[in-house]
């Protein structure tokens, strides 16, 4: 099972799995289970898992474009594998991943963050991010579209889909922290003696600065938090292994 993005893009696939689908972190002490997990999930959506780059998540903003050359000559990326075969490359220190090239599937995992799929079917041009609260103010979605531009997206056709997330209802922070959205002061709220902050609400404004258009952006309705038969989510289940869900986007060549 997962849930499909851009359906009026056919050649286009974004999708993100479900907690049925299993756990698909890269990092992982199940490192096995969970690439036979991915493995089985990209194969239902009709993907090879060596066709698959992953981002090496640091909660950050930095972007790598991405072909089938620049990963296989990167001294910094390493492949995945099981007992019988590789399963798929991973850049680390990344939270976002662009390409232009077809038939190559970028993946990021999330367990409350948001993943941010893109697609300007103009230029074929395909990006996503991984944007948790410290990416999102740090300029992931920025750094995102401008490495898209350079690969000759243009913010006028650029589709802009937002995955399952962690929605303002379960999304608390500290006082700690609650200088970090100083520029977002409209998405903060303070209720009862907690406050929450609209990540959702942040990345849809950071969007429209960038001059994507309203009618651009899609949005799941869907809180990891509140949906524990469907997703994983980090902050309900607090596990000292978290299990995560992958977000994958490609361009598949045409038959």
């Amino acid at each position: 099972m997962a849930f499909h993005f851009f359906k009026k893009f056919p050649e286009v696939s974004a999708v993100v799995s479900e907690r049925k689908d299993g756990s698909m972190k890269v990092f992982s002490e199940q490192s096995e289970e969970n690439q036979e997990n991915r493995i089985r999930f990209f194969a239902e959506q009709g993907i090879a898992a060596e066709r698959v780059v992953s981002a090496g998540l640091v909660h950050g903003k930095n972007v790598e474009i991405t072909t089938v050359h620049s990963v296989t000559h990167n001294p910094r990326s390493w492949f995945m594998c099981n007992n019988r075969e590789k399963t798929g490359r991973v850049i680390p220190a990344t939270d976002a991943l662009v390409t232009r090239e077809k038939n190559l599937f970028l993946a990021v995992t999330a367990a409350d963050c948001l993943p941010v799929f893109f697609f300007d079917p103009v230029a074929g041009v395909i990006g996503i991010a991984h944007a948790g609260w410290r990416g999102i103010v740090s300029g992931v979605i920025g750094e995102t579209l401008k490495k898209m531009s350079v690969c000759g997206a243009a913010k006028e056709n650029v589709s802009v889909a937002i995955g399952p997330h962690i929605r303002v209802c379960h999304f608390e922070i500290q006082t700690d922290i609650l200088p970090r959205f100083a520029q977002y002061e409209k998405y903060v709220i303070k209720k009862e003696g907690r406050i929450y902050v609209d990540l959702e609400g942040i990345v849809k404004e950071q969007l429209r600065v960038a001059g994507i258009a309203k009618t651009h952006i899609e949005t799941s309705p869907l809180c990891t938090f509140c949906e524990s038969q469907t997703f994983f989510s980090y902050r309900r289940e607090r596990s000292k292994e978290p299990q995560v869900m992958v977000a994958t986007i490609g361009m598949k060549e045409k038959t």
